[in-house]
């Protein structure tokens, strides 16, 4: 189980456990979608199962001024928070591309969609990027605006690079195609679930796009009260980390080019397209977490950025449920704006239930200290890693904190290279093995114990990169 260890966001602190803490998490826009700001607490009004509730804690979260005017700084850089360095409390945004759930003739697709997003995102604006497949699920690269890096981590094997003009590119016809599997089985389940319990390592609200060609039934809607175990297990999570999942259907109308035709599939591909309780199903999971559909677009990807952006400025509202309140059931909310003409998208229910917590996953990185790297390389060939630390660095009597640096590969835990220091940053020059794919960077504090790290893939970009120019084969 997953369930066990830290408390979860959203759920109570109290050690009596007298109570629970719900947090609503709310996106108000006007009729012409952009989004409204300077609302207050008595602008809105909450209801769980139609009972009215004292709305006892309220945010207003928008980026802040210095990440408005300021361009993030050149080179490729690497997180393990979103906006880490700006001490930012806007959306973190993950990327889920589910090859699992999605037939071959829509995964040049999907895939192509998300190297559009790529290609709109501003290097300020920083997404993670997940994949499900048959073999389970992978971090494919951490928190990041940086557009070739992204291509590669998602289509590695497709990316060309134009020597003469030093730029690389996607390459539509070389994207491989993995095997899918039936769906809604309970390895989809648990692989949300280990999502949302990484993401609930993250302050504020998630957005969770996932990418894929079928969505199964989470939450209890309509006239479906009862889904399975694994699925439960899947929304509770998803519903405790405060996670807006935003499900975006990639059989959409999909143009014949650039894309090879691909034979007719098995049976995962036969579904009818858009059919009306699949598209309930999605508006269901959407609707109760707080996200939205995207369904039925032939421009996937702009529609993704712009739903992105349009996150960035919200109100988290909080209220308190008595503890013989939580009879475990799920509870519909409904919030009202007091200012007619007003849209807002909010988590529409919760799991009335006490405090669950979340061990986190050994395979997934940890965010306790906040990591940012850039990632370089010298004339010798090895890597250079800028790596800071973010948070307070002091300890207590005012010395400077002093933290250790570690750089192992992947694959065989082997340590590559280590430093020590009291700064912001440390420089870390790594001779990079042959046969390694990725690194992870950790930190230690000494005095306090706490621990950040970060995976570093060795993309087809960063290898080009440690070679001279004359062994590069593209």
């Amino acid at each position: 189980m997953l369930f066990s260890g830290p408390e979860l966001p959203g759920t109570s602190a109290a050690a009596d456990s007298s109570h629970r803490l719900v947090t609503v998490n709310a996106v108000v826009s006007d009729q012409e979608g952009h989004a409204v700001t300077g609302l207050k607490r008595g602008d809105f009004s909450l209801a769980d199962n139609g009972k009215q509730r004292v709305i006892s804690t309220f945010n207003a979260f928008r980026p802040p001024g210095k990440l408005l005017r300021n361009r993030a700084a050149g080179g490729y850089w690497i997180s393990n928070r979103p906006r880490a360095e700006d001490g930012a409390n806007r959306p973190a945004t993950v990327i889920l591309l589910d090859t699992k759930d999605t037939g071959p003739e829509y995964q040049p697709w999907s895939i192509s969609q998300m190297a559009r997003v790529a290609a709109l995102l501003g290097p300020e604006e920083q997404v993670a990027v997940y994949q499900l497949r048959q073999d389970g699920l992978f971090l494919r690269h951490e928190f990041t605006g940086n557009r070739e890096h992204l291509l590669a981590a998602i289509a590695p094997e497709a990316m060309v690079r134009d020597v003469n003009a030093n730029k690389w590119s996607l390459d539509y016809k070389r994207i491989r195609i993995v095997p899918a599997s039936l769906p809604a089985d309970s390895s989809t389940y648990e692989a949300l679930e280990r999502l949302a319990c990484q993401m609930s390592r993250y302050p504020g609200r998630k957005n969770l796009f996932w990418v894929s060609a079928y969505f199964p039934s989470l939450f209890p809607y309509g006239k479906l009260t009862e889904v399975n175990t694994a699925a439960m297990a899947a929304a509770r999570a998803l519903e405790a980390s405060s996670v807006a999942v935003f499900p975006v259907d990639v059989r959409s109308p999909v143009p014949p080019l650039p894309f090879q035709p691909v034979p007719p599939a098995t049976a995962i591909s036969a579904r009818a397209i858009n059919k009306r309780d699949f598209v309930r199903g999605m508006n269901a999971i959407a609707d109760a977490t707080g996200g939205k559909t995207i369904v039925n677009r032939p421009e996937l990807a702009e529609a993704i950025v712009d739903t992105m952006r349009a996150t960035q400025r919200s109100y988290q509202l909080g209220f308190e449920v008595p503890a013989d309140e939580l009879d475990g059931s799920y509870h519909k909310l409904r919030v009202r704006l007091r200012q007619r003409g007003l849209n807002s998208m909010y988590n529409r229910g919760y799991f009335a239930q006490v405090s669950r917590s979340c061990s986190p996953d050994t395979l997934f990185d940890n965010p306790e200290i906040g990591i940012l790297v850039r990632v370089s390389t010298n004339p010798d060939g090895t890597l250079l890693l800028q790596v800071r630390r973010f948070g307070e660095n002091s300890s207590p009597g005012g010395i400077k904190a002093r933290w250790r640096l570690t750089v192992t590969d992947e694959d065989n835990g082997a340590v590559l290279a280590s430093a020590t220091g009291t700064g912001m940053q440390l420089d870390l020059p790594v001779k990079v093995l042959e046969n390694s794919r990725w690194l992870r960077a950790s930190v230690r504090e000494e005095a306090s114990g706490g621990i950040g790290s970060i995976t570093l893939p060795l993309d087809v970009i960063t290898r080009a990169e440690m070679k001279p120019a004359d062994a590069i084969s593209h």
